[in-house]
């Protein structure tokens, strides 16, 4: 076989071709068009010349169920041609939910596998590293869910993905039972001829999904990042990076060497945040740091919920001046602060609140988490992903509970956040409102009371939120 054209062709076999395929699989074609020639056959006749012309096709994506049937059996045997001398195909896309279950046994028969009709649910996969090459791996996604049929009779060296002990059946109408079964993969790579088959079961067009056709038909368009001072190695694809932001769009397309060598290092960017960035340009969110347990603590009953900012005074104040007009109007100015905080960044988005915190969970990895992140995302001018961080951060302060022991964790925050951003920062903002609300259980901390003294910036702030409840 000979593919001389510059750009690959990437041939697309969609005889039952449904309109809807298009917008779900927007993401895809749209990478796949961003570096490919992309020619779609929607008739048997055209999908045969194709196949048969110079140069040949890099790839065959085979999109629907179409193949299965009789009248078409002579393009799919023109399709396992092409593979068994030297071509990749993928069966992807429609196939999976509209394919008879009968017919999935003597179609991949044909191509010289037992493949046949395995389980059918939503499940979350992990990477079958050994089936993978290494390059490969580092390229695809260690683990994710997705509602795929299945298939069986999968040799392991062919298994992309496959069930593990934590995988179960994820549905809001069945119980979570076990969902692991030896020999059963919703991803598969098998060798036929010179060749490649490949068969993707995702019937929802996850983009974990997607990342494994990309794998099997761009193998090529993946761009390097060398992160941290450790210099551990990511490989993200090209276009999901590049349309996160015009800064990142230049990095990626630009004229400047990281976008010729396909690889940018980023020695100031810890491999954790950069994991979180991946996370949220492939799925749209990230996974924050998890709490660590103070070992100077020891665990107790967690003390009653405190009351919400400035609602008390010192002792000797509030006697003297628990009966007075202005005492109730402050308890109500310091309501009115802390209810327009916890209105900030409004999501219609259901999300899970975050646990009470006890007095020996230090919260400061989850808080810092998501500030490096925010950083990152500045630095790079990711709107949204910004936002995100910041309305993760509020719901975090939200619901935390300042124990004694944890005024330490929101020190941390408010010294690194201004260690690390400028003037009229959002996240400065928000901070700064936040401990408005909450000075008087703030201010027992002598590390706070520092803060205050040595980060000049930071005390204008917070004296200028404080006298919103004065005005």
């Amino acid at each position: 076989m000979t593919n001389t054209a510059k750009r690959p062709q990437l041939l697309s076999i969609s005889l039952n071709h449904q309109p809807f395929f298009d917008q779900l699989y927007e993401p895809l074609l749209a990478e796949i068009r961003s570096k490919a020639d992309f020619w779609r056959a929607e008739d048997a006749d055209s999908a045969g010349r194709r196949l048969s012309e110079e140069p040949n096709p890099a790839a065959v994506l085979i999109t629907d169920e179409a193949l299965t049937v009789n009248r078409n059996n002579h393009l799919w045997r023109a399709v396992l041609q092409y593979v068994r001398e030297g071509g990749r195909a993928v069966v992807m896309g429609n196939f999976s939910s509209y394919v008879k279950p009968l017919s999935i046994k003597p179609f991949f028969a044909q191509a010289g596998l037992g493949w046949d009709v395995g389980s059918y649910h939503r499940t979350t996969v992990v990477l079958n590293n050994a089936a993978v090459e290494s390059d490969l791996a580092a390229k695809m996604l260690p683990r994710y869910s997705q509602k795929a049929q299945f298939v069986k009779n999968v040799a392991s060296e062919d298994a992309w993905y496959v069930t593990d002990e934590e995988s179960v059946i994820e549905s809001l109408v069945f119980p979570p039972t076990n969902a692991r079964v030896s020999g059963e993969s919703p991803v598969a790579f098998a060798s036929v001829g010179d060749g490649k088959l490949g068969y993707i079961g995702n019937v929802n067009g996850e983009q974990g999904s997607n990342v494994a056709v990309l794998a099997i038909v761009l193998q090529s368009e993946f761009f390097e990042f060398i992160v941290g001072h450790e210099k551990k190695k990511f490989f993200l694809h090209s276009s999901i990076v590049a349309c996160q932001s015009e800064s990142l769009e230049k990095l990626i397309n630009g004229g400047m060497k990281e976008a010729n060598e396909r690889c940018a290092t980023l020695p100031d960017v810890d491999s954790d945040t950069f994991v979180r960035f991946s996370q949220y340009a492939y799925t749209g969110d990230y996974q924050a740091a998890e709490f660590r347990i103070r070992e100077d603590v020891k665990p107790r009953t967690p003390s009653p919920p405190p009351q919400l900012a400035f609602s008390g005074a010192p002792k000797i104040r509030k006697k003297r001046m628990s009966s007075s007009l202005g005492d109730g109007l402050a308890q109500t100015k310091d309501k009115d602060l802390w209810a327009q905080f916890k209105k900030l960044y409004p999501d219609s988005a259901p999300y899970r609140e975050l646990q009470d915190n006890n007095p020996e969970d230090d919260f400061s990895p989850v808080f810092l988490s998501h500030t490096h992140l925010y950083i990152f995302a500045d630095c790079y001018g990711i709107s949204a992903l910004k936002l995100l961080c910041l309305r993760k951060i509020q719901r975090a302060l939200k619901n935390f509970t300042l124990h004694e022991e944890a005024i330490e964790d929101v020190v941390q925050l408010i010294h690194f956040c201004y260690e690390n951003t400028i003037e009229s920062d959002e996240l400065r903002d928000l901070l700064n409102m936040y401990t408005a609300c909450k000075a008087t259980e703030l201010w027992q901390s002598q590390n706070f009371q520092h803060l205050v003294m040595d980060i000049g910036e930071y005390a204008c702030g917070l004296i200028s939120e404080m006298l919103k409840r004065v005005d």
